[in-house]
């Protein structure tokens, strides 16, 4: 089917991340996303309107060797999410040059207990540094991103290990002002691929209410994740477009295609 006219989204050139940008918000988007080291594809479409609940940005390092990608998924919608995003904003452009992405989870969870949320929202991270070719992620109560070696069959899932702490570790967002966000790491090659995503894909329902799940998701990305990434983006939202009957207006939807440079 034909994904641009089922969404008015935008369709620009390749963004080439600059020194110290900080690249997103929460518009409706379709676009390619280049920086040192990482090419990225993002689709994100809103259930309720042109500015939703889902949010997202990229972020490049004042010295370009630290690229940093987050999404969240915030209860509700308008005012709140708008602020939420102003403040994710700064807390990403404080720790721009830092790569331990749990600090702007904590300044999120803050944030998120000074405004109320009281519905799970959720929100993940991941870091790039092609110095060393570590890739570190982060959640908050999110989905796991999931990975693939170019060269390896199969998916991973991309999960933190378990520590021993007193606190209560990477649950979600605004439940707990004490909660400790603890990142992990994995050490990627040239062409090595990754998927950042919010619930609202898995999620998205067919006509009988049966949601699209992990399966299907693992399914496409078994049978097409080889291909060049804007394509297997676009080969993803048109399968969810058709499992739902052409429509995606159950919740917001973000995904972030990845391929290590």
């Amino acid at each position: 089917m034909n994904i641009q006219n089922s969404e008015k989204l935008i369709h620009p050139t390749m963004h080439r991340l600059q020194c110290a940008e900080i690249w997103g918000g929460i518009e409706k988007e379709k676009t390619d996303i280049a920086s040192p080291g990482i090419r990225a594809s993002l689709f994100a479409s809103s259930g309720a309107g042109a500015k939703g609940g889902d949010i997202y940005y990229l972020t490049l390092c004042n010295s370009t060797n630290i690229t940093r990608m987050v999404i969240a998924d915030i209860a509700g919608h308008g005012e709140i999410v708008s602020e939420i995003s102003q403040s994710l904003f700064r807390s990403l452009k404080k720790y721009v040059d830092n790569l331990d992405g749990g600090n702007i989870l904590a300044d999120l969870n803050q944030v998120a207990i000074a405004k109320g949320i009281d519905a799970i929202s959720t929100a993940a991270i991941a870091t790039y540094y092609s110095h060393d070719g570590s890739f570190s992620f982060v959640y908050a109560g999110h989905p796991p991103i999931l990975f693939k070696s170019r060269y390896k069959n199969g998916w991973q899932e991309a999960r933190v290990r378990d520590e021993k702490v007193n606190k209560l570790v990477n649950i979600p967002l605004g439940v707990v002002s004490d909660a400790s966000y603890l990142q992990d790491s994995v050490i990627l090659k040239k062409n090595d691929r990754l998927i950042m995503y919010t619930d609202g894909l898995l999620e998205t329902p067919s006509s009988n209410g049966e949601p699209f799940g992990m399966q299907r998701l693992l399914e496409t990305l078994d049978k097409h994740g080889n291909k060049p990434l804007e394509e297997l983006r676009d080969i993803t939202i048109s399968r969810l477009y058709e499992y739902a009957g052409n429509k995606l207006d159950h919740d917001d939807v973000t995904l972030l295609y990845i391929e290590i440079q």
